[in-house]
C-alpha cells in the first residue's frame, strides 16, 4: 500500500511539473490584475515554508543511504514541484482573476496522498520525525489551499471587477457551486429584481452564441459537450444560438410571410425543446453506461435471467412489472434447485434490480422526447431554410457635382410585378424616372397598385420582370397603418438614428406635434405602448411622418400618410414640407408620395396615374385634362388641437408609482409564498378530481412500499410458503401498477385539461373584457407571456407536480410506519433528515421562486422586441435599421439568460447538497446497524436500510417536487393577480342586460357622461347629446353590444380564412357570404379576374386564410370591413327571426359606427362604399355615426332636417349643427363659383393663411 501511494505521489508531481510551463508561459503574456495587498506576501512565505520542511525531509531520505528508490523519487519530484508552486502562486495571484485552478487541483491530490500516508504510519516502521514531517506538510498545503481558494473580487483593479462570480470563483467554488451563495444570501433578505443579479459569463453572450451558431449553419455542423457539468451552460447556449438564428432570419424573411404565433412558438416553446434535447442526450449514455454496469452485477447473483427485465422494458412491455418477474422468476428457479431465499440475496437483488431497470425505463421515456424535440428542430430548420427577402433592385451610379445636370433617384424600366406564373400581373410594363429632388405623386383607384408599386422599390416585392434601380436604399418610409416601436414619443421619432436635438425639435415643430407634446403629460418621454396604442390615429401618423423625416434619407416614400389628418392639420404639415419653400425642397429629398386625393396635385413635380395594371398617366398637373373627384376637407378650428377623439395617455409618473407598489406587493408574496395560490389552482383543478387523484396516489405508495415488509417475512419464513409469498409479492405489484394507472389518469385526463381550460378561460375572458386603459400601458409581449408562457406551466408543469407531490407525502408516511415497525432506534435518522432538509429547501425556496418569476418576467421583453421587429420588418429594412433592431433583441436575450441561467446553476446545487445529506445519513445507519447486530435480524436490518434509504430519497423528491411546484405557482400567481387587478370595460353598476331584440330603434343618449383614462386624463366630460333613430351624425362613440363597427384601422385575420373574416359567426352561406364582396367590387381580386370560378373554387377561396390570398392594400381591407359590416346585419335579424315570429318583436336596428372608414379610398370608390351604406343602413332607418375629416361623401348624402353634425373640443361639445347649416357656406359658394372654381378659391385661401404662419414659424 506504501509503495503504491508514493507512486502516486510521484506521477501528480510529475503531471503538475509537465503543465507547469504551459501555465507560467501563458500568466507571462497577462497584464496586472489585483491591487497591491499583504495576500500576495503571506502566500508566498507560506508556500516557502512548504518548500523549507520539504528539504528537510529530502535530507532526511539521503542521510541513511545513498540508494536512489521511490521513495526518494517521490520525495525528490515533491520538492520539485514546491520550488515550481512559488512563481505559480505569485504570477496566478497578481496576473489572473480567480484563484489558480492548477495550483488547487495538485494541492488536494498531494494532501490526499498525504493523509494516506499518513494513516499507513501506523502499519510501517516510520520514524516520529518522518510522520511530524508528513504532519507539517499536511497542515501547510491545507493552509495554502485555504488561501488560494480565496476569491480575489475586492481585490481587482476597477477594469476587472465587473466580471461574474462564476467567472471569478475557483475549481473548487464552481465544483460545489460555493458561488451561488451571495445570491442565496441577497434572495434570503431582499427581493430579487432584475438589475441585482449578476451578470453572467461572457461566453453565453447571445451575439457571440448568435455568431457562432450562424457561422456552424452555414457550414452544417454540430458539437457536443465534455462534462456533465456544462450541461446547463449547453442549454443557455442552445438557447441563445437558437432565438439568435431565428431572429436573425425574421429580419432577412420575406415580409408578408411571418406568423405571429409561429414566431412565438419558435423562440419559446421549440426552442426549450430543442434546448433540452441537450440533457436528454447525456443522461442517454450516461443511462446506458449505467444499464451496462448493473447487468454485470446482476448476472453475479442472478446468472443468466440478468436480461429478463431489459427484455421485457426495450419489448414496450410493461416495464414496472419487470424487477417483479424477473425476481420470481429467480427465485422459482433456485427453489427448483433446492435453494432457500436469504437475506442477502433477497435484498441485494431487488437493489440491483432497481439499479438496472431505472435506467432503462428513463431510456424508453426519452424516446417520445426525443422525436418532440426532432419534430421542434425540423420545424426551427423548415423557418431557417425558408427562401429570404430577394432584394433585385440596383445602385444608380452617382453623377458628378453638375449644377446644370439633373441625375435620377429611382428608375424603373419594363417593370412588371405579379403573385404567381398562373395569376394576372398586378403591374406591367412600368417605365419611370423620378429625378433626386423632385416631388412625384402617384394616385389611383384602390387596389390599382400604388403601394404594390411603393414596396417594390423598397424591394420587399420581387419584380416578375424589368429592372429598379435606385439611388440608394436607405429609404425613409412612412406607410398607411404605420409601425411604431414601444418606448418614449421621442424614442418613436428618433429611431435607431444618432439623436441631434436641435434637429428632433425642427422636426416636431414641421410635422405639427409640438402642440401635442405640451398637451401631454411628460411631453416627448410619454410612453407610447405596443404599437403606439396610446396615441391616436392622427398622432401615429404624424409621428411616422417626423419619424421618416428625422432620418434624413435620400428618398421618402409617403403611402397615404395624410389620410387620418383634419384639413387644417395636413394642410401646414404638407405646406411646411413640399411647397416650394418646404424642407424637402431645401434638402433636395425625393419623395415618392401616394394619394388618393388631388388637393395636392399642383405641388408635384410629376404625376403618375395608375389603373388597369399599368401606368394610365404620368406628366405634369398643367397637362393633366382629366382630374378626379375633389375631395374637400373640414378645417376646424384652433379647438381641433385638443378634440376628444385623441385619446390623452395615461399619467406615466402616476402610473409609474401606481406600478411600484404593485411590484412591492407582488413581490412580498414571490418571498414568502402565497397559500391562496393552492386553493385558486385546485378550484380551478375541481375537488372530485383531487380526491381521485389523493386516493390513487396513497393506494400507490402503500403498494410499492409494502412488498419491503412483505420480502423481509418472506426471508424469515419456510421454504414451503414459497408460493404463497409469490403470490402475494405478484399482487401487491399489480396493485401498484393498478393505482399508478389511476394516478396517471386523474392527472393527466382529468385535472391537466380540466384546469388548463378552466385558467384558459378565465384568462381569455380577463383579457376581453379589460378597458382600454390596460392596453395601453400594458406590452403586448407581457399579455403573450400569458398565454404562452404560464398557461404551458399550467398544462405541462403543474399536474405532474401534484401527483409528484402527493405520491412522496403518502410514501413518507407508509416508509415512517413501516420503519417504525422495524426497528425504532433506526428511526431516530428520519426527524434528523426532515431538520436537515427543512433548513436547506427554506434556503432555496425563498430565491428559487423569485429567480422563476425572473425569469417568466424577462421572456416578455424578448417576446415584445422580436414581435415588434417581425411586424415592423418591412419598415425597419427600408432605414437600414436591421443591424440595430438585431442587437436590441439580442440584448433583451441576454438579459432573459442571467435568471435562467442562475437558476439552473442553483438547482444544480440543490442536488449536491441533497445528495450529500443522503450519503452521510446513509453511512451513519450503516455504522448504526453494525453496532446493533446482536439484537436485530438481518432481514430487519436489510429492510430497515432499504427503507431509510428510499425515505431518504423520497424526502429528497418532496423537496424537489416542492420547490417545482412553488416555482410552477409563479404561474398561478400572475394569472391570479392579473384576474384580480386588470380594470375591466364593465363597471359593477353597468350589469344591465337588454333584451334580445335591442336596439330596436337605434337611439342614443349621452345624459351628462364624463369618460376618463385615469382621474388625470378626462377625455369627455359633461357630455349631453341624443342622436335619434335613423339619424347620421357626425361624432365620436365607443363600440359595445348590437354595434356594427368599420374601424380606420381595418381588422383582418391574416392567418384566418376568408369565410372567417367575412362571417365570423358562420351561419351564412355561401351564396350570402360572397354577394358581399362582389357588391363592392372586391370579388375579383380574389378570383384573379374569373367572372363565374366553380362552386369548388369558390369555397376553396372563401376557406383559404387571407395570407395565403392576393395581398390587399389598406383601401381594400377598409372594403373587407364594410362588407363584414353587411353581413353582420342579416347575421343579427337572421339569427333572431324566430324570436320575433314567437314575441312579434321588430327587427333588430343596430348602429353603425364610421371610424374613419373610407380614408384610404379613392374618390370614386369612396363614393360607390357611401352609396351602399345609404342603401344598406341609412334608407333602412339605422342610426349611424361616423368619425371622420373628409365632407365630400357625407355633404352629398345628408338628410335636411334630420342629419347633425357635433363638434368637440376640449372634451366638450362645443356646438351641435344641422349638417346643411354647418356646410351652408359651402352650399352657397358652390352655387356661386361652382365645383370646379370652388377648390381653387379654397386652396387659394388656404395657402395666403398657411403662408403667414409658415413666415411666423420662420422668423421665429
Amino acid at each position: 500500500m506504501y509503495l503504491k501511494l508514493q507512486l502516486l505521489s510521484t506521477a501528480v508531481s510529475a503531471l503538475f511539473l509537465l503543465l507547469l510551463p504551459f501555465r507560467l508561459s501563458k500568466l507571462h503574456t497577462e497584464t496586472v490584475k489585483v491591487v497591491p495587498e499583504y495576500r500576495r506576501d503571506i502566500k508566498i512565505a507560506i508556500a516557502f515554508a512548504l518548500l523549507v520542511v520539504q528539504s528537510i525531509v529530502l535530507i532526511t531520505a539521503l542521510l541513511p543511504t545513498s540508494q536512489v528508490d521511490i521513495d526518494f523519487l517521490s520525495v525528490l519530484t515533491s520538492f520539485i514541484s514546491y520550488i515550481g508552486l512559488c512563481p505559480l502562486l505569485f504570477l496566478e495571484h497578481t496576473r489572473s482573476i480567480k484563484p489558480s485552478d492548477l495550483a488547487v487541483v495538485y494541492l488536494l491530490t498531494s494532501l490526499a496522498c498525504d493523509a494516506a500516508e499518513l494513516g499507513t504510519t501506523a502499519y510501517q516502521d516510520v520514524t516520529f520525525p518522518a510522520a511530524l514531517g508528513v504532519i507539517a506538510k499536511l497542515c501547510i498545503k491545507f493552509l495554502i489551499l485555504v488561501v488560494e481558494s480565496r476569491e480575489k473580487g475586492g481585490i481587482l483593479r476597477r477594469q476587472y471587477g465587473q466580471w461574474p462570480p462564476e467567472q471569478l470563483a475557483g475549481v473548487l467554488s464552481r465544483t460545489f457551486f460555493w458561488w451561488i451563495n451571495s445570491i442565496l444570501a441577497k434572495g434570503s433578505r431582499d427581493i430579487l429584481t432584475g438589475g441585482s443579479l449578476p451578470p453572467i459569463d461572457h461566453k453565453l453572450s447571445s451575439k457571440l452564441l448568435r455568431h457562432r451558431a450562424l457561422k456552424a449553419w452555414d457550414q452544417r455542423a454540430t458539437s457536443k459537450a465534455l462534462y456533465q457539468h456544462r450541461l446547463n451552460r449547453l442549454k443557455v447556449m442552445i438557447r441563445g444560438a437558437v432565438v439568435g438564428l431565428i431572429n436573425c432570419k425574421s429580419l432577412g424573411q420575406q415580409s408578408g410571410s411571418y406568423d405571429d404565433g409561429r414566431a412565438v412558438t419558435l423562440i419559446s416553446t421549440d426552442a426549450e425543446s430543442v434546448g433540452n434535447s441537450a440533457q436528454m442526450f447525456h443522461e442517454t449514455w450516461a443511462q446506458v453506461i449505467e444499464v451496462v454496469l448493473g447487468t454485470l452485477m446482476l448476472a453475479r447473483e442472478v446468472g443468466w435471467i440478468c436480461p429478463v427485465p431489459l427484455v421485457i422494458i426495450f419489448s414496450n412491455a410493461l416495464g414496472i412489472f419487470s424487477p417483479i418477474i424477473t425476481f420470481v422468476l429467480f427465485v422459482v428457479l433456485a427453489h427448483w434447485d433446492g435453494v432457500k431465499l436469504n437475506t442477502e440475496t433477497a435484498f441485494t437483488t431487488t437493489a440491483l434490480l432497481g439499479l438496472v431497470t431505472h435506467p432503462a425505463n428513463m431510456i424508453m421515456s426519452i424516446v417520445p422526447q426525443a422525436m418532440g424535440s426532432l419534430a421542434a428542430f425540423d420545424r426551427i430548420q423548415q423557418y431557417l431554410l425558408q427562401p429570404p427577402r430577394c432584394d433585385q433592385r440596383l445602385i444608380l451610379k452617382r453623377v458628378d457635382n453638375d449644377a446644370k445636370r439633373i441625375s435620377p433617384a429611382i428608375c424603373m424600366a419594363d417593370v412588371a410585378i405579379q403573385n404567381t406564373s398562373s395569376t394576372p400581373p398586378i403591374l406591367s410594363d412600368i417605365n419611370l424616372v423620378i429625378d433626386r429632388g423632385s416631388i412625384v405623386i402617384f394616385s389611383g383607384p384602390v387596389g390599382s397598385g400604388k403601394t404594390t408599386l411603393a414596396r417594390a422599390i423598397m424591394g420587399e416585392i420581387p419584380t416578375a420582370g424589368g429592372t429598379i434601380s435606385v439611388s440608394s436604399k436607405r429609404i425613409g418610409y412612412c406607410e398607411q397603418v404605420p409601425w411604431l416601436s414601444s418606448g418614449t414619443l421621442k424614442e418613436a421619432i428618433c429611431g435607431f438614428s444618432p439623436e441631434d436635438q436641435r434637429w428632433y425639435d425642427q422636426v416636431v415643430r414641421l410635422c405639427c406635434l409640438d402642440d401635442d407634446l405640451s398637451a401631454l403629460p411628460n411631453g416627448d418621454h410619454t410612453m407610447i405602448g405596443s404599437r403606439g396604442l396610446n396615441l391616436s390615429g392622427r398622432q401615429r401618423q404624424r409621428v411616422a411622418l417626423a419619424r421618416a423625416v428625422y432620418a434624413r434619407c435620400e428618398i421618402v416614400l409617403l403611402d397615404d400618410s395624410f389620410s387620418a389628418l383634419d384639413g387644417k392639420t395636413e394642410s401646414c404639415i404638407v405646406n411646411n414640407l413640399l411647397s416650394p419653400g418646404g424642407l424637402f425642397r431645401q434638402m433636395r429629398t425625393t419623395v415618392f408620395l401616394i394619394t388618393n386625393s388631388a388637393t395636392h396635385f399642383s405641388l408635384a413635380d410629376w404625376l403618375v396615374v395608375l389603373g388597369d395594371a399599368s401606368i394610365k398617366y404620368q406628366g405634369t398637373w398643367a397637362d393633366l385634362k382629366e382630374k378626379p373627384e375633389n375631395i374637400l376637407k373640414v378645417h376646424v378650428a384652433e379647438t381641433d388641437n385638443n378634440s376628444a377623439e385623441e385619446k390623452h395617455p395615461v399619467n406615466e409618473a402616476v402610473q409609474s408609482k401606481r406600478l411600484d407598489v404593485a411590484e412591492a406587493v407582488s413581490d412580498l408574496s414571490r418571498a414568502t409564498g402565497d397559500i391562496s395560490l393552492y386553493g385558486y389552482y385546485l378550484q380551478s383543478a375541481g375537488l372530485r378530481n383531487l380526491l381521485i387523484l389523493l386516493a390513487c396516489t396513497s393506494s400507490y405508495s402503500f403498494f410499492v412500499t409494502f412488498p419491503q415488509y412483505w420480502l423481509q417475512k418472506w426471508t424469515e419464513a419456510l421454504a414451503s410458503q414459497m408460493m404463497f409469498y409469490v403470490g402475494g409479492y405478484l399482487i401487491l405489484s399489480l396493485m401498484a401498477w393498478t393505482s399508478t394507472n389511476g394516478s396517471m389518469w386523474s392527472t393527466y385526463i382529468l385535472i391537466a385539461p380540466e384546469s388548463g381550460a378552466e385558467l384558459h378561460r378565465r384568462l381569455l375572458s380577463t383579457i376581453m373584457g379589460a378597458s382600454l386603459s390596460y392596453f395601453s400601458i400594458t406590452d403586448t409581449g407581457m399579455i403573450l407571456n400569458r398565454f404562452s408562457q404560464d398557461i404551458q406551466l399550467v398544462d405541462r408543469q403543474l399536474p405532474p407536480a401534484i401527483l409528484s407531490i402527493s405520491n412522496q407525502i403518502f410514501k413518507l408516511l407508509v416508509q415512517a410506519a413501516l420503519l417504525f415497525s422495524a426497528q425504532k432506534l433506526l428511526s431516530l435518522t428520519f426527524p434528523l433528515c426532515v431538520a436537515v432538509v427543512y433548513f436547506v429547501q427554506r434556503i432555496y425556496l425563498r430565491t428559487s421562486r423569485q429567480l422563476r418569476l425572473l425569469d417568466l418576467e424577462s421572456q416578455s421583453a424578448v417576446y415584445s422586441s422580436f414581435l415588434e421587429s417581425v411586424e415592423g420588418i418591412t419598415t425597419i429594412r427600408a432605414f437600414g435599421w436591421e443591424k440595430a433592431v438585431e442587437d436590441a433583441n439580442i440584448k433583451s436575450l441576454d438579459i432573459s439568460q442571467q435568471p435562467s441561467y442562475i437558476l439552473l446553476c442553483l438547482q444544480q446545487w440543490l442536488g449536491i447538497v441533497l445528495d450529500l445529506v443522503v450519503a452521510a445519513i446513509a453511512t451513519g445507519l450503516i455504522t448504526l446497524a453494525v453496532l446493533m447486530s446482536d439484537t436485530t435480524t438481518a432481514g430487519q436490518i436489510g429492510m430497515a436500510l432499504n427503507i431509510v434509504l428510499v425515505a431518504n430519497t423520497t424526502l429528497l423528491g418532496l423537496v424537489t417536487s416542492w420547490t417545482n411546484l412553488e416555482i410552477s405557482l409563479g404561474a398561478i400567481s400572475r394569472l391570479k393577480n392579473l384576474e384580480a387587478n386588470t380594470p375591466t370595460e364593465d363597471k359593477p353598476c353597468e350589469s344591465y342586460t337588454p333584451v334580445e331584440a335591442w336596439p330596436s330603434s337605434g337611439v342614443v343618449e349621452f345624459d351628462d357622461v364624463t369618460v376618463a383614462y385615469n382621474p388625470d386624463a378626462i377625455a369627455l366630460q359633461n357630455v349631453n347629446l341624443k342622436i335619434s333613430a335613423g339619424q347620421q351624425s357626425i361624432v365620436c362613440g365607443r363600440t359595445g353590444r348590437c354595434f356594427i363597427t368599420v374601424a380606420q384601422d381595418p381588422f383582418v385575420l391574416a392567418q384566418a380564412s376568408l369565410r372567417f373574416n367575412l362571417d365570423p359567426t358562420a351561419s351564412l352561406p355561401d351564396e350570402t357570404i360572397i354577394a358581399a364582396p362582389q357588391r363592392i367590387r372586391l370579388w375579383s381580386h380574389f378570383n384573379s379576374g374569373v367572372s363565374a370560378p366553380s362552386t369548388s373554387k369558390t369555397r376553396q377561396i372563401l376557406n383559404s386564410s387571407v395570407a395565403s390570398l392576393p395581398q390587399m392594400s389598406v383601401g381594400q381591407e377598409q372594403m373587407i370591413t364594410l362588407a363584414r359590416a353587411i353581413l353582420q346585419l342579416q347575421v343579427l335579424n337572421g339569427a333572431s327571426s324566430l324570436a320575433k315570429a314567437q314575441l312579434n318583436r321588430a327587427k333588430i336596428m343596430p348602429i353603425l359606427l364610421l371610424d374613419e372608414a373610407t380614408s384610404s379610398l379613392d374618390p370614386e370608390t369612396e363614393a360607390a362604399m357611401r352609396s351602399i351604406i345609404d342603401q344598406e343602413f341609412t334608407e333602412k332607418g339605422h342610426t349611424i355615426i361616423a368619425i371622420t375629416h373628409r365632407l365630400s361623401g357625407l355633404t352629398e348624402n345628408v338628410r335636411a332636417g334630420q342629419d347633425m353634425f357635433v363638434l368637440l373640443s376640449k372634451g366638450k361639445i362645443e356646438r351641435i349643427d344641422r349638417v346643411e347649416d354647418y356646410s351652408s357656406p359651402i352650399s352657397k359658394r358652390l352655387s356661386i363659383y361652382g365645383p370646379s372654381l370652388l377648390e381653387e378659391v379654397v386652396e387659394e385661401e388656404e395657402e395666403e393663411e398657411l403662408d403667414v404662419n409658415w413666415r411666423r414659424r420662420i422668423s421665429t
